[in-house]
């Protein structure tokens, strides 16, 4: 399990607008939150396991590292929301 505390932001701002530019930025590489990046990278590799795409977890926090990256996590999320 991934427990953080719901009292201070993952990222360093709250609020829609702000979250969202938070998130294109982390996605393109702009800036990351380190904290941020901990708790993606842990569960993007937990879901990496889980569905049988890694077979370990350090598999998986590398292979979403360089999914990030190269560009594939922002161009996913841009034609998401295009």
């Amino acid at each position: 399990a991934l427990i953080t505390g719901m009292n201070e932001p993952l990222a360093s701002a709250a609020g829609n607008a702000v979250e969202v530019r938070n998130a294109v930025d982390f996605l393109t590489g702009r800036y990351r939150d380190r904290r941020l990046e901990d708790v993606t990278l842990a569960l993007a590799a937990e879901m990496l396991q889980s569905a049988g795409l890694v077979s370990s977890n350090q598999d998986g926090i590398r292979r979403a590292t360089e999914t990030l990256a190269s560009g594939r996590a922002a161009a996913t999320f841009a034609r998401m929301v295009a």
